[in-house]
């Protein structure tokens, strides 16, 4: 599940891409036409990089507990 979730968010990526030109065309003419104010650009943590994470993590191998009772 986390994988597709990943695979659709960079999809998504490939797709803002090839739109942002447009969008930001669109949003400069706005600007100059005073109807929409500038937007402010704040960061967020990167979720494919998170998504990335978890995968390996639910991936790594399990090692097995080492029992300290036994006797040498």
């Amino acid at each position: 599940m986390a994988s597709r979730c990943r695979d659709e968010i960079k999809d998504l990526r490939s797709l803002i891409g090839r739109l942002s030109p447009k969008a930001e065309a669109y949003d400069a003419i706005s600007t100059v036409l005073g109807l929409l104010p500038q937007r402010s650009q704040g960061m967020s943590e990167d979720l494919v990089w998170r998504l990335d994470k978890r995968i390996a993590e639910l991936m790594a191998p399990v090692e097995p507990e080492t029992q300290e009772n036994e006797a040498p």
